[in-house]
């Protein structure tokens, strides 16, 4: 249920018991009905039930503001990441270009020296122009916008003395508008993240390690992220329940879990041998 439903739901619910003590209070009040009663019992349920509508309203808009603030926040880290990711893939397209005039050059040496029968140099020469050609960077996945996430996320993570192993396989187009993608893939490294700073902080030598699976299967989105968690939060292997979730990763994982609700799938979080596991399966359309 989405925060708003549930602010009305509470609120309804409330009005209903203040409406239910008025009828009781009256009903005690007096042996026998008195209009005058009615009247004033009436205009004390008008001014609690427009004193609640207020306060609702004013909860929902505050709500509302809120998540404005963090949505542009979010379009705002993603719009970043996507001019660093579109600076480094001018900078790698120029290394092409570079590299294959080197290969090329490797390749011109080859066959000279096979053409002149030197048979050692020809397999040097071949090593050296495959070994150039492997150095390019290769993407780390066919959608743009994860792939500057996951750019941005990993040097992140590098400045904090944490790795982030990434295994991700995503077409170009999801079928899920970006900014929700990002907010799904920010808060799970950023969850993670967190936790592994507090564990570098206990030992600074350790090299926690985030693992990020992506990929599309049978029709859905399916992430899953995985990293260390301090020792004693949760019993190995057992499962956790929500508000031992929420005191370790905080609203991070309330806002992964509606992104995945409001898309009709679902969010789960377990511990197992004292590794966090949030995994996420999304129906694409």
């Amino acid at each position: 249920m989405s925060r708003q439903r549930i602010i009305v739901v509470l609120a309804a619910v409330y009005y209903a018991a203040q409406m239910a003590l008025l009828v009781y209070w009256h009903s005690l009040a007096v042996p026998e009905f008195r209009l005058l009663d009615a009247l004033i019992t009436l205009g004390i349920a008008a001014v609690m039930g427009f004193i609640d509508w207020w306060s609702a309203r004013y909860l929902l808009q505050a709500l509302s503001r809120t998540e404005q603030v963090y949505a542009d926040d979010v379009s705002q880290q993603l719009e970043q990441s996507l001019e660093n990711y579109r600076t480094l893939a001018e900078r790698e397209e120029q290394r092409s270009a570079e590299i294959g005039r080197e290969v090329e050059a490797e390749l011109a040496q080859a066959r000279k020296s096979l053409a002149e029968g030197r048979t050692d140099d020809v397999a040097m020469h071949l090593q050296q122009g495959l070994d150039i050609a492997t150095s390019l960077r290769k993407p780390p996945c066919d959608n743009v916008a994860v792939a500057a996430i996951l750019e941005a996320k990993t040097r992140e993570c590098e400045e904090a003395g944490v790795e982030l192993s990434t295994q991700v396989a995503l077409p170009a187009e999801l079928g899920l508008p970006d900014i929700e993608v990002a907010s799904l893939l920010f808060n799970l490294i950023d969850n993670a993240l967190h936790e592994c700073a507090a564990l570098r902080a206990q030992d600074a030598v350790a090299k926690p390690v985030i693992t990020l699976h992506a990929r599309t299967q049978a029709g859905q989105l399916f992430v899953q992220a995985s990293n260390p968690c301090r020792p004693g939060i949760q019993a190995p292997g057992s499962r956790t329940e929500k508000r031992d979730t929420e005191a370790l990763h905080g609203w991070g994982t309330d806002i992964v879990r509606t992104i995945a609700h409001n898309h009709g799938g679902i969010a789960e979080f377990t511990f197992e041998n004292e590794v966090f596991i949030a995994t996420v399966m999304i129906p694409l359309t």
